[in-house]
């Protein structure tokens, strides 16, 4: 490290940079890092060591979560200033992380969990969170987020759940109070009944978003007859992912959906990427070419379509096809 060398963002996934701090001119080279990127399980003596020389970072990432890092805390602990973006992937509990970090969060914009270990959302409240991404393996229930839906300033304009259950009535409230802020939700569970899942989730997003540019979000039989309601009120939605909301091995028939999206004059005229994903059937092949067929005369761009290579059974992938080769579509992007 020369004495011209300044690094502002570091990715770490080699143990060669534990000593790192330790190079000639260190000092002057890692003054001014603001972002943080980690992939290993680290010893202490590596973050103890940025401890030292890095008080202004702003973006944390760990993938590295597989032991409680006195080092790490340290870290967190030196910064001046809050955090703008932090993100964790851990297997294991940090209460000592947790403890540290919640006088770091009055600028926490960016918040990213996944692994088998979920911080407490307690401590996030308050926080002016613009984005919040949750990837769960552990069955997630509604008090795991009620913290962030007594926040009615909280505007998000990024939603990204993947979720063990379906924890409906908080997700509701927190679709509700970001409202016309959201810009792109992306969600997916698993292991939910029809029982459990109802509608109210497509409603709250009908009624309350109007910006949307990206959604992608399970359908069942039900959903599916309400997807035209959203699209309705987000004119400008771009990117389009439905996935079967449904127990392995079984798939939705988006069909009577697709059809009744089509006839109801509510295709955004934005929309550019079409993606029907996993779980998902076509017993109705003819409701993809009276989409097609309706789209063109309202989309302003041609449209991208990709579907899962079981979407339509045998005996329909020819007429599949000759949809497909009529309308020009391409399959993948």
């Amino acid at each position: 490290m020369d004495d011209y060398t300044v690094i502002s963002s570091l990715y770490y996934c080699d143990s060669f940079l534990i000593s790192l701090t330790k190079l000639p001119n260190a000092q002057h080279g890692l003054s001014r890092l603001r972002s943080l990127h980690c992939e290993a399980c680290l010893p202490s003596e590596f973050f103890f060591g940025l401890a030292e020389i890095c008080h202004n970072i702003k973006e944390i990432e760990l993938e590295c979560g597989c032991i409680e890092s006195n080092g790490l805390n340290a870290l967190v602990k030196t910064q001046k200033k809050g955090l703008i973006s932090f993100s964790l992937s851990s297997h294991v509990s940090m209460p000592l992380l947790v403890n540290v970090l919640s006088n770091k969060v009055n600028t926490l914009k960016h918040l990213k969990f996944s692994g088998h270990y979920r911080m407490p959302l307690t401590i996030f409240a308050k926080s002016p969170l613009e984005s919040l991404t949750v990837k769960s393996y552990e069955r997630v229930r509604k008090e795991y987020f009620e913290p962030l839906t007594l926040n009615l300033v909280q505007k998000l304009w990024k939603l990204e759940l993947n979720l063990v259950g379906l924890p409906i009535e908080s997700l509701v409230i927190i679709v509700r109070n970001s409202g016309t802020t959201l810009r792109e939700i992306y969600l997916q569970w698993s292991y939910v009944s029809d029982k459990h899942n109802s509608p109210a989730l497509f409603t709250s997003i009908a009624e309350n978003c109007t910006q949307l540019n990206s959604l992608s979000i399970p359908v069942n039989s039900k959903t599916i007859l309400k997807l035209d309601e959203i699209t309705c009120s987000n004119p400008h939605l771009k990117n389009l992912t439905l996935h079967g909301d449904t127990m392995p091995g079984y798939k939705i028939d988006i069909s009577e959906g697709i059809v009744k999206l089509a006839n109801s004059g509510f295709i955004p005229k934005k929309l550019e990427y079409l993606h029907f994903s996993h779980d998902n059937t076509l017993k109705d092949v003819d409701a993809l070419d009276i989409f097609f067929s309706n789209a063109k005369t309202i989309l302003t761009k041609p449209l991208k379509f990709k579907a899962n290579e079981d979407l339509v059974e045998g005996k329909f992938i020819q007429n599949y096809n000759n949809i497909i080769a009529k309308h020009f579509i391409k399959q993948q992007f």
